[in-house]
């Protein structure tokens, strides 16, 4: 079900207002329905009478809004229920097929919600031959629909359950101009945005959530971070046999030539409840943050040239910041990789011939 109602007086003051209901089945029957309002509001300031003299200001409109989005997508079709899976069993010496429990069933699954504040304004300049927007906005999601790690003894390792709260903030900026016009013209279009991401909450007691593949978790969900923030151990050089005898944290049988990896404070000596010994070793208990794979800036430029039928089209963007963990670059980035990243032209292959200290022995 939806409803919206618009609402204007002299084109300057602008109401709108709309309300749905949207169900799914990927809930269950008590949690299926969701129910997401919206409203903003805008001034239109350039039509008022004290701005008729700034001629050079076309159009300038300030706006606010706040509503609730659902999200849904996360979840399979009848992701609440529980779910059969095909199994194979041995009966007799011989190899049946058959079924068993294929999910953790939670009846009580919902909607994920999205709440956002935006204010922004709208702006032309000389007859709107420059125009775009600036805004600045805050989402909080909360109810997130996750894995979260549950005992074994339950039959499985995940439940996918609503849990936790994460903002988003951030400002975007847009501009757009006429630079020639004519038989020949050129426009121009640059935007630019930055978001800062942090999770809030994650349940009663916000106990992290880690994640990733194969042998290593590297990856996290914890309160006062970035979403899935690495969580990976460092690397401070490579080992020499100097570093050895004097008692280096080893992982494994690890010899000169392998990579050296800083072990960190994991030992609470005192029982203050904050780590401040070393345990002479690396182990996964020496991963710890490492960045987050989300960009803080993304920007594009796009100019647009066109003669009479002929046009062109230039376009640049970009992000900056974060990190990318790439499970193919790990495949490609150790020493038993049949083929390697180019840095490893330059490793390791004695005390004589250390490389550029990046790359440990083959």
């Amino acid at each position: 079900y939806f409803g919206r109602i618009n609402y204007n007086v002299a084109e300057k003051y602008l109401l709108a207002a709309s309300i749905r209901r949207d169900g799914s089945s990927r809930f269950g029957r008590s949690t299926k329905w969701g129910v997401f309002p919206a409203v903003s509001v805008g001034w239109r300031i350039s039509d008022e009478n004290f701005m008729k003299n700034v001629n050079f200001l076309s159009d300038l409109k300030l706006r606010a809004s706040w509503g609730i989005t659902g999200n849904n997508s996360l979840v399979n079709d009848y992701g609440y229920a529980a779910l059969l899976s095909s199994t194979n069993y041995v009966a007799g010496g011989n190899v049946v097929p058959g079924q068993s429990p294929g999910n953790f069933p939670n009846p009580g699954l919902s909607w994920e919600e999205a709440e956002t504040v935006n204010i922004g304004f709208d702006y032309g300049i000389l007859k709107n031959r420059i125009h775009g927007s600036v805004e600045y906005y805050v989402r909080n999601t909360s109810n997130m629909l996750l894995s979260i790690p549950i005992p074994a003894a339950s039959g499985f390792t995940t439940a996918l359950t609503n849990i936790g709260r994460v903002m988003n903030k951030g400002w975007e900026f847009e501009l757009s101009s006429r630079n020639l016009t004519g038989d020949f013209k050129w426009n121009t279009n640059i935007n630019f945005s930055y978001n800062t991401n942090e999770v809030k909450a994650l349940g009663p007691n916000n106990t992290p959530i880690y994640g990733g593949d194969f042998d290593l978790t590297h990856n996290m969900l914890k309160v006062g971070y970035p979403m899935y923030s690495l969580y990976l151990v460092q690397q401070n050089g490579i080992l020499t046999q100097k570093d050895i005898d004097e008692g280096a944290a080893l992982f494994g049988t690890q010899q000169e030539g392998d990579p050296r990896f800083v072990d960190q404070l994991t030992i609470d000596s005192d029982g203050d409840g904050v780590p401040d010994a070393k345990d002479g070793k690396i182990t996964a208990d020496d991963r710890v943050y490492s960045g987050h794979p989300n960009p803080d800036y993304i920007w594009g430029i796009t100019n647009t040239f066109s003669y009479k039928g002929f046009d062109l089209n230039i376009l640049v963007q970009g992000q900056n910041g974060g990190y990318i963990y790439s499970t193919w670059g790990r495949a490609m980035d150790i020493g038993g990789a049949g083929q390697k990243v180019g840095a490893w032209r330059d490793h390791w292959r004695s005390p004589e011939n250390p490389g550029a200290g990046l790359k440990g022995k083959l």
